[in-house]
């Protein structure tokens, strides 16, 4: 059967067998989610110091440690305002060695959740570095079939707002504190604090809980 959008704010490009029935939701809480995004926000926290610190000195910093070679990527087709710089980590669930060169704490702390990343179209794991005054236009990732953890690295001590909007219902981000939504549905993004304040997020994309486990494999 061909795929349908089961909410008005889901507007991917691509969408899931009918069959599937996938639950439709914009929030997604983590617990519950049989998709890994438990224990691996778990394992985040328990080397939070060691990522924070390799975070803010490869992107804010620009500290680069000797023989590595780190891209930067600019958000283009998203961003409102501001500036929004991104380090790929994995791309469709491969790593990048490279990125994971300049970041080794984060990738390893990311290789046992392998199985749990999404291998889809557009699907990543990333470091997403926000200036001050910057904002997402409403999007839509391209499929269905992915959940997107939010887990915050550095917030300023001061800001007045650092939120995302997704399918109508807001929520903040708060340091090394996961949230998780669909993003096949409308999200938008805010980051409203001086223009020299740094926001990063880490973002990894796993699989839909309902997507049956044969479609999942590598």
């Amino acid at each position: 059967a061909a795929g349908v959008f089961r909410n008005e704010w889901q507007c991917s490009t691509q969408s899931s067998p009918a069959a599937w029935s996938l639950r439709s939701q914009p929030w997604w809480e983590l617990k519950g989610s049989r998709n890994g995004a438990v224990a691996l926000v778990k394992a985040l926290r328990q080397h939070f110091k060691s990522i924070r610190k390799e975070a803010w000195e490869r992107l804010v910093k620009r500290e680069i440690p000797d023989g590595v070679r780190m891209q930067l990527n600019q958000e283009v087709r998203a961003n409102r305002t501001g500036t929004w710089l991104e380090l790929i980590t994995y791309k469709k669930g491969v790593e990048v060695e490279s990125a994971c060169a300049a970041v080794p704490t984060l990738c390893a702390v990311i290789r046992p959740f392998v199985a749990s990343l999404h291998t889809g179209d557009g699907a990543q794991v990333k470091l997403s570095h926000f200036l001050g005054a910057t904002s997402a236009a409403p999007h839509c990732g391209a499929l269905d079939t992915k959940l997107r953890l939010h887990f915050p690295i550095y917030l300023p001590k001061q800001f007045r707002k650092a939120e995302i909007n997704v399918g109508g219902v807001s929520k903040d981000w708060h340091v090394g504190r996961g949230i998780m939504f669909d993003d096949s549905f409308e999200h938008s993004v805010v980051f409203d604090a001086d223009a020299d304040a740094h926001r990063i997020v880490l973002i990894v994309d796993l699989w839909h809980p309902d997507v049956p486990p044969p479609f999942r494999e590598r």
